[in-house]
């Protein structure tokens, strides 16, 4: 049996998906998601490997070096007007944040009922120094309306992040 510390095996050693637990809005025009993240505890969800770990300031760190394809899954809720929304993924590499990767959508509210969008994105990333290598998810407040809920549930994704180790740095 090969384990996540196996050498020599270009098999998958690393891959988590985690998820936030209940609906998040924010008002800043700008801001980390860090509040109320799991990892995937669905039966059978099918992870490998050691987990991330994300800090209070939703920085996160990988188990191990390595080139990882990340992904970025929001799940959109908005009840009222807005116009756009706009998520990055961005690289902090020693304390320097790069923007990586944004995503944007429109939601067209035409009527009482509330209304849903969605946005994803990927992007590969070379871990070569897990204590200054990390990454950060991040959401915007919409330009002329109002800032939807990034949707969430602790019983099935929602939003979430997966974490895929594709092999050596």
């Amino acid at each position: 049996t090969l384990g996540s510390n196996a050498t020599g095996f270009i098999g998958i050693k690393i891959y988590d998906n985690w998820r936030i637990t209940t609906s998040l809005t924010t008002t800043s025009t700008s801001v980390n998601i860090k509040d109320n993240l799991e990892r995937n505890d669905t039966a059978n969800a099918g992870l490998i490997g050691s987990a991330m770990s994300v800090n209070s300031d939703g920085i996160w760190t990988f188990p191990m070096t390595g080139i990882y394809m990340i992904g970025f899954n929001a799940q959109l809720h908005v009840s009222s007007f807005l116009q756009y929304i706009r998520l990055d993924l961005d690289s902090i590499i020693s304390g320097a944040t790069t923007n990586l990767s944004q995503s944007f959508t429109y939601i067209n509210r035409v009527n009482s009922v509330d209304t849903y969008a969605s946005t994803y994105q990927e992007v590969a990333f070379d871990v070569v120094d897990t204590s200054t290598h990390k990454i950060a998810f991040k959401y915007h407040s919409s330009a002329g309306g109002t800032t939807p809920s990034l949707w969430g549930s602790t019983t099935y994704n929602g939003t979430n992040f997966t974490f895929m180790r594709m092999g050596d740095t």
